[in-house]
């Protein structure tokens, strides 16, 4: 309290000091004085003897005798006025009244000397406003009075911010009998033991009742009228229940057994082989060290083994949607609700396995080391830690979200739709049955939608939409129907994504767009895949390669020089930018080649090359040199069929029977040898073309046709006219005119109500 000064005429004996309106520091020194500061923030001490003090107005510092060997000990009355004074009894059996505003009381002064005590039984009234007291090691008397105060049984000071009074520390040692009364508003008690007897209390109940701090058996301390506690059990099995507020317990050494009661609550079990339990309330709970029951009880509730180095707890989230941690050797169980299970291992002996399904009823499951058993995570998320060894968990058969952290993982979701997220390190990720999603991390992982192993080698094969994300690293993914692979980012390194598709019928997106890198991609692994209707590949800027063994499916290459092969069925390979090879493999393909200097290679059965994707007219030569535009550079084997651009080309079929599709644009167009037809099946109106001749109306407005044995019309009404050879002409849907002129003529009107003219 800073350097004391004698008040005015203060001597040995009973003196009064009467201060005035400023800040006034006195001293009574010994004897019985009176001293009353007035107005203004002032500092009384009224040394030895049975003082009295009265702070008056202002924020005063109060303090009876000094604490000092061989002096004091006389009581005291203190009385703090108005303002947020700070009382001191010290030595001796005083009385302290707090006033009107938010003060602090201590019932004996503290200090950092083992060798002074002061056992004397003091009563503190806080009056009103929110007030801390201080009982001191005596039996004290505590009444908060009104206000919200804390109540604080032993030594320790307190801060103040803003006017609100907050406990900073405090030291227990309750081994004479206080009364605590909090007295009107929500008040809160500190109560604990520093002695080795068991510690009980029963907050919970009607705070108008007196309720018994025990230690040891014997009454320590009675308290009423408090709402909220924070209590500290003692070396041996305590037992403390809380009230209906938001209470923290740590109980220590021991075996304890710990209930939060109503509100949300902070409870640590601390040392020993506890029994936690949160009660309602959204509550922190954890057992500390040793083998502990864990149970977060109703709420929303944070259930934490924190047994990083030894011990096997065993954790219930219990009602409501929990989050539960365990570490290695515990059993979790979420309960009901929709609970997080979190993982967390730095010290591990052996790998972790952590299994979220397949236990009957409700009883324990066995636990070896190393090992987490875990039951009722309907949404379940794992985030594990353990840098040394692999963590493998097996999911529900809920809608489960699982994230590894910093070790190398195997995850397989089972059942539900599943969020799974793997490390950078290298994992193998299955998403199991349901709509997946699975984020591979920035390792080299495996990742499988469509299936997860069983004991004895059993798959379950996935049959839904799945969310596939390889991220940097070189990744393997496996997906089922429907489902939509994503490479990742940018990363240094090839990425590397072995895509193996399940039997169903459906389609599969796989999105590698942005993937700056390489991306090589294999549809199937040595054997041929069927009953996938269509499949679809983006890739992005890198280097790519596809190989589709045996699957219907539409492939983007992206920017680099990709190399795109089909393989059997009738695929639809872009290469977009870069110099890309295109291989359509068995089956009718469709090849674009984007820009760049492409190679096109249909394979087996009648293949097409388009250019409908260029931003520029096209010149196209398909058994000559002289290309342009998007065409510039391309080579072509076999390729039977080709489509031109939106604008004006000029295009030239090869020895082969051609089906030439000018698309818009005023077109130059020349079958070439063999027996080849110029088509306007995507014409948007009809058309009139005579072969040899003019060609007008939808797309076939300002084309140049030559060397072509047929034509083929729109959906609309044609009218198609042949020349003097053997035509072949087919009018599609509308009310087409065809003309077959001289020549053996082939006429199909298709659908609508057509006319045919024959020479």
């Amino acid at each position: 309290m800073g350097t004391w000064t004698p008040g005015p005429g203060a001597t040995s004996g009973n003196d009064t000091f009467i201060g005035d309106a400023g800040a006034d520091i006195a001293d009574g020194l010994a004897g019985n004085d009176t001293l009353s500061g007035g107005d203004g923030n002032d500092a009384l001490r009224g040394g030895d003897g049975a003082d009295s003090l009265d702070g008056g107005e202002g924020n005063d510092q109060l303090q009876g005798d000094p604490l000092a060997v061989g002096g004091g000990g006389a009581a005291d009355t203190l009385n703090g006025g108005g303002g947020d004074d700070t009382i001191v009894g010290s030595v001796g059996a005083d009385f302290l009244t707090g006033g009107d505003a938010n003060d602090i009381l201590h019932g004996g002064e503290p200090s950092d000397s083992s060798f002074y005590y002061d056992v004397s039984a003091d009563t503190l009234l806080g009056g009103a406003g929110n007030d801390v007291l201080f009982g001191g090691p005596g039996a004290d008397s505590l009444n908060g009075d009104d206000g919200d105060d804390a109540i604080v049984l032993g030594e320790g000071y307190a801060t103040t911010n803003n006017g609100v009074s907050t406990v900073a520390s405090w030291l227990f040692d309750t081994s004479i009998g206080d009364v605590v009364d909090g007295g009107a508003g929500i008040d809160t008690a500190h109560l604990g033991s520093l002695n080795s007897g068991a510690v009980t209390f029963d907050g919970s109940g009607d705070t108008a009742l007196p309720r018994l701090f025990q230690v040891g058996g014997a009454v320590v301390a009675t308290v009423t009228n408090v709402e909220r506690f924070w209590l500290i059990g003692g070396s041996s099995n305590d037992v403390l229940t809380g009230g209906a507020l938001n209470d923290t317990i740590n109980s220590g050494a021991g075996a304890d057994t710990i209930d939060g009661g109503a509100g949300n609550d902070a409870l640590d079990g601390a040392l020993g082989n506890d029994t936690v339990n949160g009660g309602d309330g959204n509550d922190t709970v954890s057992g500390g060290e040793g083998n502990n029951l864990v149970s977060g009880g109703a709420g929303a509730d944070y259930v934490n083994g924190l047994n990083d180095v030894g011990g096997s707890d065993t954790l219930s989230g219990g009602d409501g949607n929990d989050i539960v941690r365990a570490y290695g050797g515990d059993i979790a169980d979420g309960g009901v609700g929709v609970d997080i299970l979190e993982l967390y291992q730095t010290f591990l002996t052996s790998d972790v396995i952590v299994d979220l399904g397949g236990f009957a009823g409700s009883g324990a499951v066995g636990v070896t080391d190393g090992t987490i058993s875990a039951q009722s995570f309907e949404a379940s998320l794992v985030s594990a830690y353990a840098p040394n060894n692999t963590v493998t968990v097996i999911g529900s058969e809920m809608n489960d979200t699982i994230a590894a952290t910093a070790i190398s993982a195997s995850i397989q979701g089972r059942g539900g739709s599943d969020l799974i997220t793997g490390t950078a390190q290298g994992d193998t990720l299955s998403g199991g049955a349901g709509a997946d999603t699975v984020h591979a991390g920035d390792g080299e992982d495996i990742v499988a939608a469509g299936s997860w192993s069983l004991t004895g080698g059993g798959v379950l094969e996935d049959t839904v939409k799945d969310l596939l994300y390889g991220d940097s690293g070189n990744d393997s993914l496996y997906g089922g129907a429907e489902d939509t692979f994503d490479g990742g980012t940018e990363f240094g390194g090839l990425d590397f994504a072995q895509i193996s598709m399940t039997s169903a019928t459906a389609s599969l997106n796989i999105d590698f767009r942005m993937q700056s890198n390489g991306v090589t991609i294999i549809l199937a692994t040595g054997g041929s895949v069927s009953g996938i209707e269509k499949l679809q590949v983006t890739l992005g800027a890198g280097n790519d390669v596809i190989q589709d063994l045996d699957t219907d499916g539409v492939y983007f290459g992206g920017d680099g020089n990709d190399i795109i092969n089909g393989f059997g069925g009738a695929d639809r390979l872009n290469g977009q930018a870069g110099a890309d090879a295109l291989s359509g493999g068995d089956g009718d393909d469709l090849l674009d080649g984007g820009s760049g200097a492409d190679v096109f290679d249909g394979g087996a059965g009648v293949d097409t090359v388009t250019y409908a994707s260029a931003l520029a007219g096209v010149v196209s030569r398909m058994g000559a040199s002289g290309q342009g535009g998007d065409a510039a550079g391309d080579t072509f084997t076999s390729i039977e069929n080709l489509i031109g651009s939106r604008f004006s080309d000029e295009l030239v079929g090869n020895s082969a029977a051609n089906v030439i599709e000018g698309d818009q644009g005023a077109d130059a167009i020349d079958g070439g040898a063999g027996v080849d037809m110029a088509s306007y099946s995507v014409s948007g109106a009809g058309v009139t073309v005579t072969l040899g001749g003019a060609a007008s109306g939808g797309d076939a407005a300002g084309d140049v046709l030559s060397n072509f044995e047929g034509l083929r019309g729109s959906g609309f009404a044609d009218a198609l006219t042949g020349d003097g050879g053997a035509n072949r002409l087919e009018g599609l849907a509308g009310d087409d005119v065809l003309q077959g002129s001289a020549g053996n003529d082939t006429l199909l009107g298709g659908l609508g109500s057509d006319s045919y003219g024959v020479d």
